[in-house]
């Protein structure tokens, strides 16, 4: 999946070094029985080329389905599509945030529950990471960088 800062010049070459892009698309991750299937979509910011439909072709209604979204703003399409879990970034975590995290500023796309970390909105389940970059002024005020690890459990 693209951001709102990526290019589609950098996917040929990144995709020849063996990173796979889901633009648009899906790709089913099997163990034993047990079917996922991983979903990425566009940016649904700037770009706005985001498609659920292209990217759900061919997924069964009754799979498990985890979303790869740039923004979590695609939190209610996502349930209207019967995604069970949405990973996002774009936030920076609010980037200039109070002590104990809480957001000062955003810019309105998703409500502020799910600007970093884990939430639940209705039955999906997400989490939005605060990415380790900055976005406009260089800095992070009481919102630490992350690079998050999300292990996946059948059962």
């Amino acid at each position: 999946m693209l951001g709102n800062h990526d290019s589609l010049a950098k996917v040929p070459a990144m995709e020849a070094a063996g990173i796979r892009f889901l633009l648009n698309e899906n790709v089913v991750l099997r163990r034993g029985d047990a079917e996922l299937y991983l979903i990425g979509i566009d940016d649904p910011n700037f770009y706005k080329t985001h498609s659920f439909e292209r990217a759900l072709r061919g997924v069964p209604v009754q799979a498990t389905k985890v979303l790869l979204s740039h923004s979590p703003q695609t939190h209610a399409l996502a349930a209207e599509h019967g995604i069970d879990f949405l990973m996002a970034g774009h936030t920076h975590g609010g980037q200039i945030c109070m002590p104990g995290g809480h957001i000062l500023m955003h810019d309105g796309s998703s409500p502020r529950h799910l600007l970093a970390g884990a939430w639940t909105e209705g039955t999906l389940q997400g989490y939005t990471s605060r990415g380790t970059g900055a976005s406009g002024l260089p800095a992070r005020i009481n919102c630490p960088s992350e690079v998050t690890l999300h292990t996946l459990r059948c059962g």
